[in-house]
């Protein structure tokens, strides 16, 4: 009975999230799955970025812009309905926005870097381990030559 209730939210949720990706042209579409999560990275969903018409912008060479991550994840913001959290589900170097539809979450990831200013706001006390570093001295080694047998004599040293 437990799995029937999981599968029913699962099922609930997966509706909402198509409802959602539906009622809102603008959201971008999730590219893989991994079990209980849909994770979207922004270096791989980038769309273009289109000018007040719609159209995609074009460098000179007529080639389509795409957004940067920063866009990305602000479009993300703007366009995905209900609650978004922010966090860092898939590590610290990471940026996500998370919504959950029932059981399954809807995380999407940004390079932090990109899409955040990192600023110094303290210090804290750690022990680290240093490494011992090497000196130079000079000691006194033997220095050898070698005496061939006759028979090498003719070759020279």
């Amino acid at each position: 009975m437990a799995d029937e209730t999981k599968r029913e939210e699962a099922v609930r949720g997966l509706r909402e999230l198509a409802d959602a990706i539906e009622q809102n042209p603008e959201m971008p579409m999730p590219h893989f799955c991994e079990f209980g999560a849909i994770d979207v990275w922004a270096a791989v969903a980038r769309g273009l970025k289109r000018g007040d018409d719609g159209e995609p912008i074009r460098d000179g060479e007529g080639n389509a812009i795409l957004e940067t991550e920063l866009e990305f994840m602000a479009r993300v913001a703007r366009s995905v309905p209900g609650e978004l959290r922010k966090g860092t589900e898939n590590g610290e170097n990471y940026l996500t926005l998370r919504r959950d539809f029932g059981p399954i979450k809807l995380v999407y990831s940004a390079a932090r870097e990109e899409v955040c200013v990192r600023r110094q706001v303290g210090t804290e006390k750690r022990t680290k381990i240093e490494t011992v570093k090497t000196r130079e001295v000079e000691v006194e080694e033997p220095v050898y030559e070698w005496d061939c047998k006759p028979i090498l004599s003719r070759v020279g040293k």
